[in-house]
């Protein structure tokens, strides 16, 4: 004899199906923490909100049971929908306002955005990876019940990741993290697949089964992740420049490793660890003067302890000042020429460069190098800068310095850039009575703020003795820049010394090693004339390059420029005359930097009416460049193919939708409302059984819901039933019925859902008597 014991048991917690799709979501989000953290690319955010999108909407179609046809023609439509609206805000402008030409860049940066040097290229590209890796993680582990397999892609990313960061030290929290959640998913993933069996073999798991596995399985997950945490490294040596020679995390004259790193352009200045010279070919210039010149790629302006960082979005207002971006259309550059806004200095000459390019030569942005002062480009795209405030009076909106210009696209191998700049030809006598009367705008680059350490105390010390006797700002410069070049004093060297923790590394340099390379120069000098309340930033770029043997065309000699000649120097502000280079990185094997020259410098620039030919599109008219003409006009315009995707990609997601909607509610056989019920209940955590019955499932879906579709459900399976033992699939009047059953069932559910979520639910237990 058996009797039936209905137990309770509590209902309160998620249902396992959503527990599961949300653990997938955490792991993803987890991955771009880390990829984000790890310094890749600014303003990516998008990624994150991709690789969870990716994830929920994985983990939905499997628990729907779609079939894997259906899932993956979803796919592309799918991933779409999650891309391009997260990432098509920062689209960078470059001149052509077309929807194609729109959808072109999008294909492109999404296969081969990753191999990009442009921050949004990358970010696409990252977008896309992140999306097929959570798509792949949730359908494995949700449908397939094969987690190890749907985790594998996440572990390459984490791997890739962890081993070529800029900034690994950042990433190693969400790292850990993200190897937390895949082993809870792959927990859960294997959970599921056993009480699948435990179902088809009708066994009845022990009350608490599933949440004593699920925290056993917790509580290990967890202490292998701090044990992790907590165990030394083996060794503190960089091992992932045995495998990737070229991403070295020390960076060129950038930073320090735990390593050995290779000198290359790096936007920031760090000084840091020790670096090995390994060059290679990044690009040839000739200049229409026919004299080597310093490239300028980017302005360090922001100083922390130590550091130089090019400038953000940070705004001055008792300064009248913000950094800022303006679109450049191409040709002159959009920049406050006006002397008397101390802009651009009264004394100046201008030097055009012509460049080739053999290997992307800006690090991860598309960073146009100039010969001096941007003034000219035949590049268009985004110009970063300080911008006045509207409201600031006798002044207008044009950016008053020119810290970069990042190119739309990717500046790849046989690009050529011509580019024009502005070089100082102030003598010294003028320099020397330029005096303090430093324009407004200039203040945020006095700013030099100190820390528990003490660095800044110890810099201005140093700064007023080396600067004894001096009596205007250009000879306190100088004097800076002879006692750091004096071999006496300081030494080149890439073999530096890290310093203690807590210690300015440019404190160390200039109290205890007195070796160090550019980085070490440049960042002492700037932050002692700041800390004597002379403005000044770095200019990080590269050097004058080598001469080659060989000529161009217009008999101009060529300059070849390494990764070795990656470079930063000193700029400073005086009245009248703006921005004057300093170097003091002492000449060595690695560079013979000299001083620069003060006084006339002859030119034969192009002028403004004989630009050099574009090798990219010409901007349309209406879009800015000429005088007058709004800063940023062309943003608008290139919003219109941004909205016409995304009406276009909505347009599909609603029809995709409709068609969705219309194939559950319009069944065209009594076997086919049966299969939607089924989809039905997967969706809601109830799937039937191979060997159930129409009523038995019936009656296991009923107890997921309230009284008010038992009828309803019965019904269906009473008509199913009755079909089976019929020579025919059902008449018309048997499907009507079903239908109207169907439609109760599909209108009602959502409701019925909620309540029953309110009551206790219960375990049938047959016992023998």
């Amino acid at each position: 004899m058996q009797r039936t014991v209905d137990m309770p048991a509590p209902s309160n917690g998620l249902s396992r199906p959503v527990a599961n799709v949300i653990l997938c979501a955490v792991l993803m989000a987890a991955t771009a923490w880390a990829v984000l953290a790890a310094g890749w690319a600014q303003n990516a955010g998008g990624a994150f909100v991709v690789a969870v999108a990716a994830a929920v909407e994985g983990g939905l179609l499997a628990r729907a049971m779609v079939h894997r046809a259906v899932a993956i023609l979803l796919a592309p439509v799918l991933a779409l929908a999650a891309i391009v609206p997260t990432t098509m805000g920062a689209m960078p402008f470059d001149g052509d306002t077309t929807a194609a030409h729109a959808v072109g860049r999008f294909a492109s940066a999404i296969f081969t955005g990753l191999g990009s040097n442009g921050d949004w290229e990358f970010t696409v590209g990252l977008c896309a990876v992140l999306w097929v890796c959570g798509y792949w993680l949730a359908w494995m582990a949700l449908r397939e019940g094969r987690a190890v397999l749907g985790v594998l892609p996440v572990y390459a990313v984490l791997a890739t990741n962890v081993l070529n960061a800029k900034a690994p030290d950042m990433a190693g929290v969400p790292e850990a993290v993200a190897v937390l959640a895949s082993l809870l998913v792959i927990a859960g993933a294997h959970l599921d697949s056993l009480q699948a069996r435990w179902d088809s073999g009708r066994v009845i798991p022990l009350p608490g089964t599933r949440s004593m596995f699920a925290t056993s399985v917790g509580v290990t997950a967890v202490g292998l992740t701090i044990a992790a945490l907590l165990i030394p490294s083996a060794t503190t040596n960089d091992i992932s420049t045995r495998f990737f020679p070229g991403s070295a995390k020390g960076g060129s004259h950038s930073g320090g490793g735990g390593g050995k790193g290779s000198i290359q352009f790096n936007p920031n200045t760090e000084p840091g660890g020790p670096l090995v010279s390994q060059p290679v070919n990044v690009l040839t210039y000739y200049t229409d003067n026919n004299t080597p010149t310093y490239l300028r790629v980017v302005n360090d302006v922001l100083f922390s302890a130590g550091d130089w960082f090019p400038g953000s979005t940070e705004q001055f207002p008792e300064d009248g000042v913000a950094q800022s971006t303006v679109n450049d259309p191409g040709g002159s550059v959009p920049r406050d020429r006006s002397a008397a806004d101390g802009g651009v200095g009264s004394a100046e000459s201008t030097v055009t460069a012509t460049l080739t390019f053999q290997l992307p030569a800006t690090g991860s942005s598309s960073l146009v190098p100039f010969p001096g002062d941007p003034d000219w480009s035949n590049q268009l795209g985004t110009v970063a800068g300080e911008v006045p405030f509207a409201q600031s009076s006798g002044l207008g909106t044009l950016p008053l310095t020119v810290d970069a210009l990042e190119a739309p696209s990717a500046l790849t191998t046989g690009t050529v850039v011509q580019s024009r700049g502005y070089t100082s030809t102030a003598t010294v006598p003028q320099l020397e009575s330029a005096g303090t009367d430093y324009p407004a705008f200039t203040q945020p680059y006095t700013q030099i703020q100190d820390d528990a350490t003490g660095g800044l105390q110890i810099i201005r010390q140093l700064a007023q003795q080396w600067t004894a006797g001096t009596n205007n700002p250009y000879d306190a410069a100088v004097a800076i820049e002879s006692r750091l070049r004096d071999p006496r004093f300081f030494t080149y060297t890439l073999n530096t010394t890290t310093p203690p923790a807590g210690e300015w590394s440019i404190v160390y340099f200039l109290t205890k090693t007195h070796q160090g390379y550019c980085q070490y120069f440049a960042s002492s000098m700037g932050a002692m004339l700041r800390a004597l309340g002379i403005p000044t930033r770095l200019v990080s770029g590269y050097g004058p390059g080598s001469t080659l043997g060989d000529r161009a065309r217009n008999g101009n000699t060529q300059q070849q420029v390494t990764t070795t000649d990656a470079h930063v120097w000193v700029e400073s502000y005086f009245p009248g005359y703006g921005w004057i280079q300093f170097e003091p990185t002492p000449p060595s094997s690695n560079g013979d930097y000299v001083q620069f020259h003060r006084g006339s410098l002859t030119s034969t620039s192009p002028s403004p009416t004989q630009a050099p030919v574009s090798s990219t599109p010409q901007p349309k008219p209406g879009f800015g460049g000429a005088p007058g003409n709004a800063p940023g006009a062309g943003a608008a315009h290139a919003a219109s193919p941004a909205g016409i995707i995304a009406l276009i990609i909505l347009g599909v997601i609603v029809l995709v939708a409709l068609l969705l909607f219309a194939w559950m509610l319009l069944p065209r056989s009594l076997r086919g409302a049966w299969r939607r019920l089924e989809v039905l209940g997967a969706m809601v955590g109830v799937r039937r059984r191979p060997d159930e019955t129409y009523f038995e499932y019936a009656r296991r879906f009923d107890e997921t819901t309230t009284s008010e579709l038992r009828s309803s459900l019965t019904g269906m399976a009473e008509e199913l039933s009755r079909s089976e033992f019929s020579t025919a699939l059902g008449d018309a009047e048997q499907l009507r019925r079903v239908k109207l059953q169907w439609h109760r069932i599909l209108l009602r559910a959502p409701r019925s859902a909620r309540l029953a979520l309110r009551r206790p639910r219960r375990h049938r237990v047959v016992s023998e008597v």
